[in-house]
Order: C-alpha cells, then structure tokens, then sequence
C-alpha cells in the first residue's frame, strides 16, 4: 500500500469517528430517552 493511500484510509477512520462521536453528542444532549432506548438495545444485544 502507498503511503498516500495510507494516510486516505487513516484520515476516512479519523473523520468517521469524529462523525460518530459528533452525532453521538448530539443525540445525548437531544434526549437522554434516547440514551435509554441504546442501553436497552444494548442488554438485549
């Protein structure tokens, strides 16, 4: 693998985690019912 191709999938891991971690910031500060609805999900899974 080429170095560009390396630092591509590095940065794509980096901005989906930035994403997912963004969004879930903002679902719990948009509803801790929501939260409750994942630790059930959560258990059940």
């Amino acid at each position: 693998m080429t170095l560009g191709l390396y630092i591509k999938s590095k940065l794509q891991d980096y901005n989906e985690q930035v994403v997912n971690w963004i969004t879930t910031k903002k679902l719990l500060s948009f509803s801790p019912f929501f939260l409750g609805k994942v630790m059930v999900l959560v258990q059940v899974l």
